[in-house]
């Protein structure tokens, strides 16, 4: 599995996991994160906001 964090032009970074976990930063903002499982027979990703106030 990976993590990807994402800005307005496309993917910024990877982000490592620690125990399957993601730590936000703690600056105020809207974070944009895609979360990528591949396997054999396809793969999936999801998309969503962590919004930091």
């Amino acid at each position: 599995m990976k993590v990807f964090l994402w800005n307005e032009t496309g993917k910024e970074k990877e982000i490592m996991l620690e125990d399957d976990q993601i730590t936000v930063p703690a600056d105020k903002g809207k974070y944009i994160y895609e979360v990528l499982a591949e396997w054999k027979n396809g793969e999936i990703s999801y998309t969503f906001v962590a919004e930091v106030q």
